[in-house]
């Protein structure tokens, strides 16, 4: 398409390198080819190209699959003569021999292309008139769809038909369907262009105006496996190697459903608008950097992809038409190749310095075009899965879009116009095809149902449309700073999903307790085995402490360590530091002495608070001991004037190093914390409200002060009776509110699933940890009287941030953590800190009045995790950076994806342990789970899954292992199974992934195993012929060994040829031969029956050849079984 200036020189050459792309990407070859195809001497029978060879062997896993039907409607208006229509037809499905062609695998499992001899052609006629007229164009809609989606047998034929439906008198449309295998989009526009001709002609009676053609498409075949070999062929080889080496396998788009073991084909589609003043903004950047609009609309997808993946290397598919030489111009068939295009978006690049990349990436991709992509495949080794393509997931397609008309008949009041025509399968994960016309550019999202959902799909190309934009407007501005967001979304995620400002008191915890003990000095407060304190009781306590404590010089900002059992002195020591002016710092007597140790020497207390009974544990510390038990008598400190900003307490989390650090929080925070829980969840008085945790641990404070703040009773249960679940169930029996980290709660659920319940409970929360959405599903079946909620929040933003209330009915999908409670903000942030789109992924930032002060005599580590807020516009006010990876989804809801430190990396792929832990916990064999990544070897990076069996657990690991497989991606399945008695924990019920044992190196050996059965070794012989190799063993993988797409066909065809049904996608499945033996043996229509078979083929086997001819000459005919 010409551009404005094109009267300029320079213009004038920029289209012409636009045009001479654009041709490229249609179909001309860059390289040279020798002029003219050989006629091949076989007319009935002709290899495969290798992009059939793809295509067939994707059939092969997945048999009449209608995503690769071609369909192509064209509305004939105008009288119309259906005797010529339907000669027009026949006579091109004469000419072209594609057409006719069907695709079988010759005695070693290769498929050869048949060639039907031309024959008789009937054109089918579906008349429409007798439906009511207002109903006839959607009938007409559904009747098209349906025959567009019809699949094909490659095997039988015919791979291409047509249907001419009758609308009105002078108004058809005729259907063209052709399989991938056999034609392409130009082939489309080629069999329109030719009826039209043929019927202009066969209308008024002349004979054909075509010529015959100079060759057919096995003869492209043949002349294409000829010359793809020897030093050119390498050469181009050893290019693909080097561009694409360390290349990532999948491009990680967060998606709204777990990627199924198998890829599916379900899709949906979604419309791409982009308005001229912007398609003219690109236009004028591609002609500055010497680049075409393809160019530029490709680095545009590749950032869009990118930031949703968070991956800064992407991987592209663009098809490119192999037709370099006139006569195949003429020819239908399947010419198409598929390139991947790989984009870096390290290093700040601008968006033009990435136009500037994609622009020598594609000249160097279609330079080396001539190795089809399924053999760069198989040349490359890449690693199969059955869940995903290789090499890219996305496949971006562009055209220069031409006006409706499909090609004019020769009769003047016939016109013949395309139609829109779509089977609603889908290839790829993602797919955009971009037309550029006059009125700029515009196109068509398509996308895997199985992994999104339509309003997903929906935001996606609506961000697409948004980067155009702005990258037209400002392509010197670096890719990561140009947002995605428009307005409103922005304001969205800023502002109306952190609309969270409530007035509460201004006033610190021990003065509210203050206020509830003076309303309410008779409730019960506290209660134990054997003993209850009220609220007066509680506070008289903790005033008397106070007083002892600011004796001792206890006062604003001074840290006071407090080491003691579970029981009542544990609240009333924390009240009576607060009351002191003090900061608690919680140190539980049953951790190691040595991080016992550490955290008294680093947070440096000069008070330590006991009893008499722990007194002797430390006598090492260095600052006074005061022993609560003794010497007490009543007492008032007094009103000692604290801040919001004073410090309440400092609580020791893990670090990276190994060494926990301690956070300050602020007063400010844990009133607000406690308040806002109060409002949230409704916390009342007649709660009864047991606290489970370790009070080191900081959820302790919501456990415990919360529902004191609400006049709820606390109960206090001892860390002996947390631990066994029986004992604990009763502690639980009249709770009507309980919170407890995952793996407690798991424990709580599957005893109280036996004892009917806790029939008050009427509130569980579980967070602390990942939650599994198995988990959730299971809380709301036991307690089916109560709401259950997730809840979410790092120490460092004091306790809790979000909450989310599970549906009472329906599925729980992902890791939903909820949005932000009171006066708390959180934002989901990309490298530079700026937010997200919503539903792509970014880092959780956390803003507001729980913000804590920082790392205790940390600053560098304190300055880097707590950052400037740019969004709430108060003076000094700092977000806290998580670490922890969410996306927005609807209406404001957070989902938790992982950390960003927790993400592994096992061959090449990304892994989100939690996603397999959730797969693991739906097995009903699996009690707990844990998924970790271990190089217990170095360079043999593993994923190794710990699970608790359940105790009615039946089966096998192999059986496990199975299932494991029906459900995940290869690439997702453990590589060992470790069954524990217990999940380890830290002290505050944390998985603790330092303690998780080794799996057995005997297990992990993959020694030469010999084959056991009959059928282990005909499956171990196959391989060893088909492969080229000396011994296979059991637990050998076929692809570990050199094995390839086409060499599963052979074995899949060599079983079948011995009458052992084996689809190729079982090789995919179960790629080694103890697996495969399994799954045959599972698959068997009688028991035995496989086993039985293989013991024949090895007996016929052992027979000479002359043996072996006897017996066909008895018995002709007869197979294995014969």
């Amino acid at each position: 398409m010409p551009e404005n200036n094109a009267g300029s020189r320079e213009a004038a050459l920029a289209a012409a390198r636009q045009a001479l792309l654009q041709k490229r990407i249609q179909g001309v070859t860059v390289a040279a080819a020798p002029r003219g195809i050989p006629r091949r001497p076989d007319r009935e029978r002709a290899p495969v190209s290798f992009a059939q060879q793809r295509l067939w062997f994707i059939d092969q896993l997945a048999p009449g699959n209608p995503s690769y039907n071609i369909p192509t409607p064209v509305r004939v208006q105008g009288p119309l003569d259906a005797a010529a229509m339907e000669r027009a037809v026949g006579e091109m499905v004469r000419r072209q021999d594609a057409l006719r062609t069907t695709l079988r695998p010759d005695e070693a499992g290769t498929p050869v292309q048949h060639v039907a001899p031309p024959g008789g052609f009937a054109l089918p006629v579906t008349d429409l008139e007798p439906v009511p007229a207002a109903e006839r164009e959607a009938e007409l809609e559904r009747r098209l769809h349906a025959e567009a989606a019809r699949p094909f047998d490659l095997a039988a034929g015919p791979l291409f038909r047509a249907t001419l439906f009758r609308v009105a008198p002078d108004d058809h449309v005729l259907l063209l369907v052709v399989h991938h295998v056999v034609g392409d989009g130009y082939s489309s526009q080629l069999m329109v262009r030719e009826v039209a001709a043929l019927y202009g002609a066969f209308s008024r009676g002349l004979p054909s105006p075509l010529p015959e053609l100079r060759a057919q498409y096995g003869d492209f075949a043949a002349w294409q496996r000829n010359r793809l070999q020897g030093a050119a062929f390498e050469k181009q080889v050893a290019y693909w190697t080097e561009r694409l080496r360390g290349a990532p396998p999948l491009l990680e788009i967060p998606a709204d459903r777990v990627r199924p073991p198998m890829h599916g084909h379900a899709g949906g589609s979604e419309p791409l608008e982009v308005p001229a003043g912007v398609a003219d903004g690109l236009r004028a950047l591609a002609r500055a950097e010497g680049a075409t609009l393809f160019n530029v609309l490709l680095a545009a997808l590749a950032v869009h992809l990118g930031r949703y993946a968070r991956q800064d290397d992407v991987v592209v598919g663009i098809p490119v038409d192999s037709r370099g030489l006139p006569e195949l111009e003429e020819i239908v068939g399947i010419f198409l190749n598929t390139l991947p295009v790989r984009t870096r978006l390290d290093g700040e690049p601008t968006f033009r310095e990435v136009v500037r990349r994609v622009r020598a990436e594609t000249a160097g991709a279609l330079a080396h075009q001539d190795v089809q992509f399924e053999k760069l495949v198989d040349e490359l080794k890449v690693e199969r899965s059955l869940s995903h393509t290789p090499i890219f997931q996305v496949m971006f397609t562009f055209h220069e879009a031409h006006g409706g008309a499909a090609g004019p008949g020769e009769e003047p009041e016939t016109r013949f116009r395309a139609m829109h025509a779509d089977t609603g399968k889908v290839s790829f994960d993602l797919g955009l095809v971009v037309g550029a016309g006059p009125a700029g550019v515009a196109g068509k999202w398509s996308y895997s149902a199985e992994l999104f959902r339509p309003e997903t799909a929906a935001r996606m190309a609506r961000a697409f449309e948004s980067l155009l934009a702005r990258a037209a407007a400002d392509p010197d501005r670096p890719v990561a700073a140009l947002s995605l967001l428009d307005d409103g979304e922005r304001d969205r995620v800023l502002l109306e999903w952190n609309d969270t400002a409530r007035p509460f008191p201004d006033a610190p915890v021990h003065r509210l307790l203050e206020a509830r003990a003076a309303q309410s000095p008779g409730a019960a407060a506290l209660e134990w085995e054997g003993g209850r304190l009220t609220f007066g009781e509680l506070d008289a306590r903790a005033d008397a402490l106070a007083a002892r404590l600011r004796a001792r010089g206890v006062g604003p900002e001074t840290r006071v360590a407090v080491a003691l059992e579970r029981g009542p002195e544990m609240p009333v020591a924390v009240l009576a530091v607060l009351k002191a002016g003090g900061a608690y710092v919680p140190v539980d007597p049953a951790y190691p002495a040595g991080r016992v140790a550490l955290v008294l020497a680093d947070s440096a207390a000069p008070v330590l608070a006991t009893t008499a009974a722990l007194r002797e544990r430390f006598d090492a510390f260095g600052g006074e001991v005061l022993c609560v038990d003794e010497g007490m008598a009543p007492g008032d400190a007094g009103e000692v004037p604290v801040d919001p900003g004073n410090l309440a307490y400092v609580v020791y989390t893990s670090g990276s190093t190994g060494k926990p650090k301690g956070v300050l929080v602020e007063h400010r925070g844990l009133a607000n914390l406690l308040l806002a829980a109060v409002e949230t969840f409704g916390f009342e008085p007649g709660d009864v409200v047991p606290a489970l945790a370790s009070y080191a641990f900081d959820i302790w404070g919501f456990e415990v002060l919360a529902p004191l703040l609400a006049g709820s009773t606390v109960r206090l249960v001892p860390a002996a009776r947390v631990t066994e679940p029986d004992e604990l169930l009763d502690a639980l029996a009249d709770a009507t509110v309980l919170h407890a980290v995952p793996a407690l709660m798991r424990q709580i659920v599957d005893a109280a699933r036996g004892r009917g319940g806790l029939p008050r409970l009427r509130r569980a929360f579980v967070g602390g940890d990942s939650v599994p959405a198995a988990l959730l599903v299971e809380m709301r079946e036991v307690f089916s009287a109560a709401e259950t909620r997730v809840l979410y929040g790092p120490t460092e933003a004091t306790v809790l941030a979000t909450s989310f209330p599970v549906p009472a009915g329906g599925p729980v999908e992902g890791r939903p953590i909820g949005g932000p409670l009171p006066n708390v903000r959180v934002y989901v942030c990309d490298a530079r800190g700026g937010p997200v789109l919503v539903g792509a992924p970014g880092e959780v930032l956390i803003g507001g009045a729980g913000v804590a002060r920082g790392y205790l005599g940390r600053p560098g580590l304190t300055a880097e995790k707590f950052v400037p807020d740019p969004f709430s516009g108060e003076p000094g006010a700092r977000l806290y950076r998580t670490g922890d990876v969410a996306r927005w989804v609807d209406r404001g809801t957070l989902e938790f994806l992982g950390r960003t430190d927790a993400q592994v990396k096992v061959r090449g792929f990304r892994i989100e342990p939690g996603e397999v832990e959730a797969a693991l916990l739906r097995r009903p064999e699996v009690r707990e789970a844990v998924v970790v990544a271990r190089e217990d070897r170095p360079g043999d990076r593993r994923l190794v899954a710990y699970f608790v069996p359940s105790p009615d657990a039946a089966g096998t690991l192999a059986d496990l292992r199975a299932a494991l497989q029906a459900e995940l991606p290869e690439h997702m399945v453990p590589s060992s199974l470790v069954v524990l008695d217990a999940i380890p924990t830290t002290p505050n019920g944390k998985v603790d992934a330092r303690a998780l044992p080794a799996p057995d190196a005997a297990a992990e050996r993959r020694e030469h195993v010999e084959p056991r059965s009959a059928l282990e070794r005909v499956l171990a012989g196959i391989w060893r012929d088909v492969l080229g190799v000396e011994r296979v063993g059991i637990t050998d993988s076929f692809f570990d060994l050199g094995g390839h797409s086409l060499l599963a066909t052979q074995v899949s065809t060599r079983l079948k040829a011995s009458k052992i049904q084996a689809p190729v996608r079982m090789l995919f499945q179960h790629p080694t031969v103890e697996e495969m033996a399994r799954a045959l043996v599972a698959a068997e229509p009688r028991p035995g029956q496989t086993e039985k078979v293989a013991a024949l083929i090895e007996k016929v086997q052992g027979l000479s050849a002359e043996e072996r001819e006897r017996i066909r000459q008895a018995r002709p005919g007869a197979g294995v079984e014969g």
